[in-house]
């Protein structure tokens, strides 16, 4: 049936709701209220936009999850739903008439059948007929009462005993090994045994120290020396205080001039400045002609050196970590990381419904490292903070229930049915994930077998009768492991009942 559906907004009142109901054509009409605008319409309000929705001939019903919106359209008996699509798929109730108009009908029907009513019971005294004297007998009255009696034991003894019976049929063990492959390209199982590897990321974070026995030379004093700038313009060239010269090669040294000064215009004029390491320690002891490149834009225009050999530059021997030590502890404390975090899935329970592949365990970020003391610096201990994130690659165990399923089912023996299917999984060996990223595994599967029991059969054949005649009953036409647990309600009962639906039947 065709239902018109009207979107309410926070601004909406009583009349702009009454003006859109008024346009509407069809049999149905569906307020929506707001999830999360606030829509405020007392009872009478929608008592009002009912009565106006029934005068255009139309239904009214809502949709909303608010409670004191659901309690006064209960009252009113206006539908509610979930959602607009169940709105449409689900029958509204029939519409009432409207509450005048019930009243009157009411009234006049009371009317019309009251004469009716007097009438009738005129006639009924007239043909009355008075009981038969063997009727009142107190001997007849006892029978009838007896029967009674016997009707009702006979309805309690059908409805009120219940039973219940527990069968352990024989069982048999089923296993098989499958050969799993574990592909992270996929995102379903490919029979006959290939599932699909998903990933799992985990922040791990640890504080590590290790002592430091380790002697390192600690910069002391900056050496200094005077270099000499060539002019290569026919200009003046202005030096700042502070301009850098270093060496060239990998591990560079730089040094700042210690005042300003001028080289004159022209193409062999030169000046010298004294100059001094930025860093201190005894690296800034250099060889003559060692200094060849002038930071920034001077570079263009100058040539640089240094005519002597610096000195002044010293160091001092003190306990610290060497380049050795520190990742020699970064080693430890990653392997400690790697350790942790295959541990915090385990601790997740995240086994129970998926298998972790460990050998996929990778580094996916450093987000925190940090070293104390600093490069460079004297003490001991050597302390480390890191802060990494991994991943690794798991299988679901509802797809190795898929795989197990498919290739045992057509193996069951005839007569024997799964006890349960879901099937016992245990890896076998460690899995090995190849350079493309599979990952190749074996996984035992086991399971238990039960003798396939018709529960109908095992009713039929025991209704009616005492536990100890049902118990041998069983053990004569089925085959079981131990007796059957045969349990009556209330104790005292002694048969099993005979309807269906006051026995129940387990197979374990």
């Amino acid at each position: 049936m065709k239902t018109q559906i009207i979107s309410l907004e926070s601004h909406d009142d009583l009349i702009s709701i009454r003006d859109r109901i008024s346009w509407v054509k069809t049999p149905r009409v569906l307020l929506v209220w707001p999830k999360y605008a606030r829509l405020v319409l007392r009872s009478v309000d929608l008592k009002i936009l009912q009565r106006h929705a029934a005068a255009q001939g139309a239904q009214l019903g809502l949709v909303t999850r608010k409670w004191n919106v659901i309690r006064d359209a209960e009252l009113l008996e206006i539908p509610v739903f979930e959602s607009t699509g169940s709105a449409q798929r689900e029958q509204w109730p029939e519409r009432n008439l409207q509450p005048d108009r019930q009243t009157r009908r009411l009234e006049m029907i009371g009317k019309r059948s009251k004469s009716a009513h007097n009438k009738l019971r005129e006639a009924g005294r007239a043909s009355r007929v008075e009981d038969a004297k063997w009727k009142n007998l107190p001997l007849v009255r006892a029978i009838a009462f007896s029967v009674g009696v016997l009707s009702v034991l006979a309805i309690v003894s059908l409805f009120i005993p219940r039973a219940s019976v527990v069968i352990y049929p024989q069982s048999q063990p089923q296993s098989v090994m499958i050969p799993i492959s574990a592909d992270p390209s996929i995102d379903a199982v490919i029979l006959p045994s290939i599932v699909p590897a998903f990933e799992k990321t985990l922040i791990v974070e640890q504080i590590q120290s290790l002592t430091i026995t380790s002697q390192i030379a600690i910069p002391q004093k900056k050496a200094q020396g005077i270099v000499r700038f060539s002019n290569l313009t026919q200009q003046e060239i202005f030096l700042p205080k502070g301009t850098v010269v270093y060496t060239l090669g990998d591990s560079s040294v730089r040094f700042a001039t210690l005042n300003e000064t001028r080289v004159k215009a022209g193409l062999k004029e030169i000046a010298e400045v004294p100059v001094e390491a930025v860093e201190p320690g005894a690296a800034g002891n250099l060889p003559a002609d060692s200094i060849k490149v002038v930071e920034g834009a001077f570079g263009l225009s100058l040539l640089v050196t240094n005519i002597d050999p610096f000195a002044g530059g010293s160091d001092k021997t003190s306990v610290g970590a060497t380049v050795e030590d520190r990742e020699r502890l970064r080693a430890m404390l990653m392997d400690q990381l790697a350790f942790s975090a295959l541990q915090s899935f385990d601790a997740n329970n995240v086994t129970e419904d998926i298998i972790l592949l460990p050998d996929t365990l990778l580094i996916a970020k450093i987000l925190e490292e940090s070293y104390t003391p600093l490069a460079g610096q004297a003490g001991t201990p050597l302390t480390l903070s890191l802060r990494v994130e991994f991943k690794v690659h798991y299988v679901n165990a509802k797809d190795l229930q898929t795989v197990s399923r498919i290739i045992m089912d057509p193996a069951l023996p005839i007569g024997f049915v799964p006890a349960s299917q879901r099937a016992d999984l245990v890896l076998v060996g460690e899995p090995i994930t190849a350079e493309n990223g599979i990952t190749t595994m074996n996984v035992q599967a086991q399971r238990i077998l039960l003798k396939e029991i018709d529960p109908n059969q095992v009713f039929n054949l025991i209704r009616g009768h005492t536990p100890t005649t049902a118990a041998e009953l069983l053990s004569q036409n089925f085959s079981m492991r131990q007796p059957a647990l045969i349990t009556v309600t209330p104790s005292w009962w002694g048969l099993l009942p005979v309807l269906p639906l006051r026995l129940s039947v387990d197979i374990q």
